[in-house]
């Protein structure tokens, strides 16, 4: 009978995201997941079967966290462009965070090993694929909704809205005043909002 693991593995993918998401994937040693996850190296191998293996599970659960936080915030908005309008400023509220915080794992992921580990990077790919896909059927329940008219592009619109994501995260690691960038995730609500 396998032994039942001695670990909240939630918690520690908690842990691996907050250290991958600070020293990105190429940075991050075994000892520094030791030291952050407080495992051995044996019980991280039993756990997840490697480094790669863990990093793939932690991306996984980032996205799913991402898609769970923006469908709490459609399904609790008056509509689904109240909700996507929710999401960037809940994004810039993220001023306040840790660096690491601000960061988007998977487009970090995607620019990071897309040379070098090609599978992770393939991997963060279909992760910001999925994020897209949610985004496109947002946009289609706010046409059904009648918030946009037939004519819109939900695709083009899922895309818009995650090029605007990527910016402001970019825009985060600045040190530009929280207001401010409060401000600009509310104009840019407007904006993503828009048919296409």
């Amino acid at each position: 009978m396998p032994r039942k693991a001695k670990f909240d593995r939630p918690s520690v993918l908690s842990k691996a995201l907050e250290l991958f998401s600070r020293q990105g994937y190429t940075a991050t040693s075994m000892k520094d997941l030791e030291l952050a996850l407080d495992m051995r190296p044996g019980s991280i191998y039993a756990a997840f079967g490697s480094k790669e293996s863990l990093f793939n599970e932690v991306l996984s659960f980032y996205a799913s966290q991402a898609i769970e936080e923006l469908r709490a915030l459609v399904n609790g908005s008056e509509s689904p462009l109240a909700g996507v309008r929710a999401y960037l400023i809940r994004l810039a509220d993220l001023a306040h965070a840790e660096p690491a915080a601000k960061v988007c794992l998977l487009v970090r992921s995607k620019l990071e090993l897309s040379g070098s580990q090609p599978a992770l990077g393939k991997a963060a790919e279909a992760y910001l694929a999925n994020l897209e896909d949610y985004f496109c059927e947002v946009y289609s329940m706010a046409m059904l909704a009648g918030q946009l008219p037939a004519s819109a592009d939900p695709r083009l619109m899922a895309q818009r809205l995650q090029v605007a994501i990527m910016g402001l995260r970019v825009f985060l690691q600045r040190d530009a005043d929280p207001l401010r960038i409060r401000q600009l995730a509310g104009q840019m609500g407007k904006e993503v909002t828009c048919a296409l």
